[in-house]
């Protein structure tokens, strides 16, 4: 199950610290050399098979796009997140990357729910993208590749939020947006 995977992967992670140890020492055996790259393939292979998985789990995840807030697969994405920082503290350099492509399939996935509902769409993008964007903002010190996530997110939340202030005075105020539609006409 779940948790079986779990503790084989934090085994994994525990020997591979263990091991690790081992690497800054030049008299170390082919044995321990040998070890060492088996256990960081094997924890590279669950990583790509976590981020399939986590892809698969998300096109098959059902939303209600009509209520508001930070949808339930974007609130985990902290805890993902973490348990990959803190394998990174750990020498393991390639959980950056797949914090990487795990908040680009996030991001996409976000943008696929949002595109199914052409009403709710932005209300969907700036909750869900504010969240995301608060998480990274609060870990960016930690990880380069986050960083270069985060500038992307505040801008794919502006523009939303642009659009959804547009949308807003044009629904709930058709009258000044027909008097600011022929005043911006007039300017052209």
């Amino acid at each position: 199950g779940a948790d079986g995977r779990e503790a084989h992967g934090s085994t994994l992670v525990a020997m591979l610290v263990v091991v690790s140890r081992f690497e800054v020492h030049p008299e170390q055996s082919v044995f321990m050399t040998e070890l060492t790259v088996r256990v960081k393939k094997t924890l590279e292979e669950r990583l790509e098979k976590y981020v399939e998985h986590y892809g698969q789990s998300l096109k098959q995840s059902k939303v209600d796009t009509k209520k508001a807030g930070v949808l339930q697969p974007v609130q985990m994405l902290p805890s993902i997140v973490d348990a990959l920082l803190v394998m990174s503290v750990h020498r393991i350099s390639y959980a950056h990357d797949v914090c990487g492509k795990l908040t680009t399939t996030l991001l996409a996935w976000i943008e696929n729910v949002a595109s199914s509902n052409a009403k709710y769409a932005d209300v969907i993008r700036l909750s869900n993208l504010a969240f995301v964007e608060v998480f990274l903002t609060s870990r960016m010190s930690q990880s380069d590749t986050l960083k270069s996530h985060l500038k992307n997110i505040s801008t794919l939340r502006e523009a939303a939020c642009v659009r959804y202030v547009d949308w807003m005075i044009s629904y709930e105020l058709e009258t000044f947006a027909a008097l600011h539609s022929r005043i911006a006409s007039v300017g052209m």
